[in-house]
């Protein structure tokens, strides 16, 4: 019966008939028995209230993680739009001052500063992620790693309760198990929009334009500044923690336990 009231509330869908409850309602006899369906049917209840807390915070973790996934988005087309415009440099041979002629020097776009940088003889394109930029995208980040630990908190407190009353309701345990894989999924494919470009890309360009030492050796330092580029935002990537690295808060585990138990108690009270 709890497993068919878990199985409602998760699945919109009856496990069992009417007549199956009734007559499993009819099968109990004994004052052992009635104390032991009393107390399933409590646990489910307790725990239905549980999960749909859970739930709350797991939704309210997603719309977090799409937040970041919009701002990763954002941070790399600042990466693509510093790429083109030394492979432009490049293919042009654009010197210094024509480079800050096309961008503007220190010029506000997308969350991102466009600077011009000398390095070995050589002017490269330099964007940086704002300050207000990087302020926001770690801010969403801490919140979402707050957040996932007090998710994987519930998970485990819901389990904890549940093998402490040896009431294992298989609809909630499917749930938690779907929520789960869905966030090892997907903080990586979030991660994965920042990771540096395998530079081997950039090979193609290489072969149109070289026919000679000068432009070997401009084509390995716009090699080296397209890695570079990815490589300046591996703070964010290094921030945003993945469902596997962070742990529950054994306090805050402790108190979901107790006012899960009280709250168990409470419905088994005589009245």
């Amino acid at each position: 019966m709890a497993n068919a009231k878990a199985h409602l509330e998760v699945h919109l869908t009856e496990l069992i008939t009417f007549d199956e409850a009734q007559d499993l309602g009819r099968s109990i006899v004994s004052e052992e028995e009635s104390r032991s369906y009393n107390k399933m049917i409590y646990v489910a209840r307790v725990m239905s209230f549980h999960i749909s807390n859970t739930k709350a915070s797991y939704l309210q973790l997603r719309e977090l993680l799409a937040n970041i996934r919009a701002l990763f988005l954002l941070i790399k087309q600042l990466v693509c739009f510093e790429e083109y415009l030394n492979v432009l440099s490049w293919r042009t041979t654009k010197d210094k001052q024509a480079l800050r002629e096309l961008v503007g020097e220190g010029w506000p776009r997308l969350f991102g500063i466009i600077r011009v940088r000398d390095e070995d003889g050589r002017s490269f394109v330099d964007i940086a992620v704002a300050e207000q930029g990087k302020t926001v995208a770690l801010q969403l980040i801490n919140s979402a790693t707050e957040l996932m630990v007090i998710v994987k908190t519930s998970i485990e407190g819901a389990r904890e309760f549940m093998e402490a009353n040896d009431a294992h309701l298989t609809a909630f345990e499917d749930l938690m198990r779907e929520w789960e894989g869905d966030l090892r999924e997907r903080v990586p494919s979030i991660k994965f929009l920042l990771m540096p470009a395998d530079v081997e890309l950039w090979d193609g360009v290489g072969e149109t334009a070289n026919n000679g030492d000068q432009q070997e050796k401009d084509f390995a330092a716009l090699v080296d500044s397209c890695a570079q580029s990815a490589e300046k935002h591996l703070e964010f990537v290094e921030a945003l923690s993945e469902y596997e690295s962070v742990s529950a808060d054994e306090a805050l585990l402790d108190k979901m336990l107790e006012s899960m138990t009280k709250a168990l108690e409470c419905l088994a009270r005589p009245d």
